[in-house]
């Protein structure tokens, strides 16, 4: 399925977030979550636990 186009500063985010591994945990705008998994798809869920649901971006 395609996935829509993010914006640089989307982008740019997103690398912050998944980059930095003793980075705490950051609040993301559900519009953008919504955006990467493609509106939470089961197709791009890979998992979920008692925390939630898993997706790949």
């Amino acid at each position: 399925m395609d996935q829509p186009e993010l914006e640089v500063s989307e982008i740019d985010e997103l690398e912050r977030v998944v980059g930095d591994a003793g980075a705490k945990a950051r609040r993301l705008e559900l519009s953008l979550l919504e955006r990467i998994t493609n509106r939470f798809s089961d197709e791009r869920r890979i998992g979920s636990g008692g925390f939630g649901e898993v997706y790949l971006v």
